[in-house]
């Protein structure tokens, strides 16, 4: 419809009504309704309008095709998939269709499949960069990065301004530890369909090569806490170049931030400054520092915890046993996708004479698993962690009383090291470009050591590797 293709999406949707008053069995209008609501952010009537259409035309290619978009968009993975497997049903030679059963299965964590459909999709459409660049990422899943790098560059070769390709190289390089050609082509997530890090800020982007004695520097965070908490490192040495800096960050981070950099002006992101010299995203630095493996600045502690509060949790954990902190479960969503392990997991470690474990979870991820943490014999604090507006007030007291933290990669991990406390983390067989590939150390933090899964999903060889190592921590004079 003309009125929808122009982006006239009120008009649009009272056409397609006027239509089922007319017609009340037309999936078209049905089919067309539900891409508006989609594109309205509604994606339950998305979801019922789309169903709507396939009960009175189910042999709508592009109806099952675009219901399994909307699927995908809400998480549910698993009824995508058979969505886009029905469009292949219907119509095998499909490009889209196999294109978008890839990424299904990527997050479902089936990349030899994945792989398979990305490689059907480029065949049908070999013009088809986002069938590329789907196989460079399934690629990087079956830990083939070299591979995948090519890939990447075929999809590039076909779009050159196609910025997942890019972006996606740029994380592959780092993953590899190639650091110098790998910060250029991160700054490419800007320019993404969803972008990271586009913050409008009214000041030159600082690059590196500016003189910053005496200049107002704006740092501004971006993407999640751990990002946040890796990349404020660079607030010391942007303080040694003389400047000064004014550092935004998420919310809840500003008085953790503001105890460890004294040197500079924090405040919660959506604090704009009125006037600055410079500006650079927390997760530019590394490129405007030119950071190679050996320049990273990796001295730690940087971040300090209120002494008060870890006085006070000191008292409350006492002196006795060899104490673990423990932290299984990020934030849900994508981002987590094989990267927590479940609780049941720890058991080895419970075996291990001497050891205290103490939960580091928050309270609202604890109550499905609480017969099963009782079970472990998992100490878990009687009060709210980290209450009040302060993220990890009380996790980062904690762990100054922790000999060790055990943790999945999420931001406790970043804390953890950014801290300077010894930390064993566990990561699922591919882990985000961070970790890098194939080392048991990170160049990041010198306190963490690095477990890694040898299978996918696999996460009892990691914990069963772990035990005798911690026995043999605990028995240590």
């Amino acid at each position: 419809m003309d009125l929808h293709a122009a982006g006239h999406l009120a008009e649009a949707a009272a056409v397609c009504e006027q239509i089922l008053t007319l017609a009340p069995t037309e999936a078209g209008a049905f089919h067309l309704l539900g891409l508006i609501a989609a594109q309205s952010a509604d994606l339950p009537r998305a979801v019922e309008l789309l169903h709507r259409a396939l009960e009175h035309n189910g042999s709508s290619v592009n109806a099952h095709l675009n219901l399994g978009k909307v699927l995908m968009q809400q998480g549910r993975y698993r009824d995508s998939l058979a969505s886009f497997e029905r469009a292949i049903g219907l119509r095998s030679g499909l490009a889209e269709a196999h294109l978008h059963r890839g990424y299904a299965l990527r997050v479902l964590q089936r990349p030899e499949e994945a792989l398979a459909s990305f490689e059907t999709a480029s065949a049908l459409r070999p013009d088809l960069a986002e069938a590329l660049c789907g196989r460079a990422a399934a690629l990087q899943d079956l830990l083939r990065p070299e591979q995948a790098l090519a890939s990447y560059d075929e999809a590039i070769r076909l779009a050159p301004d196609y910025a997942q390709a890019q972006y996606n190289k740029g994380l592959c390089l780092l993953q590899l530890g190639r650091f110098a050609e790998g910060w250029p082509l991160a700054e490419w997530r800007r320019r993404l369909q969803q972008p990271l890090g586009a913050r409008k800020i009214p000041a030159p982007l600082w690059q590196g090569t500016e003189g910053l004695d005496g200049r107002r520097l704006l740092v501004h965070s971006e993407q999640g806490l751990g990002d946040t908490l890796q990349f404020s490192r660079y607030v010391g040495p942007l303080l040694e170049r003389g400047a000064q800096v004014t550092l935004l960050v998420q919310a809840p981070l500003t008085a953790l931030m503001r105890r460890s950099w004294p040197g500079a002006l924090v405040s919660a992101e959506s604090e704009l400054p009125q006037s600055v010299d410079y500006h650079c995203p927390l997760l530019s630095l590394p490129l405007a520092f030119a950071t190679v493996e050996a320049s990273i600045p990796a001295r730690v502690p940087y971040l300090t915890a209120d002494l008060e509060r870890a006085a006070y949790w000191r008292r409350r954990l006492g002196g006795t046993g060899f104490k673990v902190g423990v932290c299984w479960q990020g934030r849900s969503g994508l981002v987590d996708v094989g990267r927590s392990f479940p609780l049941q997991a720890l058991k080895p470690l419970t075996s291990v004479r001497g050891v205290r474990l103490v939960c580091l979870q928050h309270r609202e991820q604890l109550d499905p698993v609480r017969a099963l943490a009782a079970e472990l014999h998992l100490e878990l604090l009687d009060e709210p962690l980290d209450a009040g507006d302060n993220a990890f007030h009380d996790t980062a007291a904690i762990m100054q009383s922790l000999d060790l933290v055990v943790t999945a990669d999420t931001a406790v991990a970043h804390l953890a090291g950014a801290l300077g406390r010894p930390t064993w983390l566990a990561l699922k067989r591919v882990p985000d470009w961070r970790w890098m590939l194939a080392r048991s150390e990170s160049p990041w933090y010198p306190t963490l050591r690095l477990f890694r899964q040898r299978e996918s999903g696999a996460w009892d060889q990691v914990f069963e590797t772990m035990a005798p190592e911690l026995t043999e921590r605990v028995t240590r004079p």
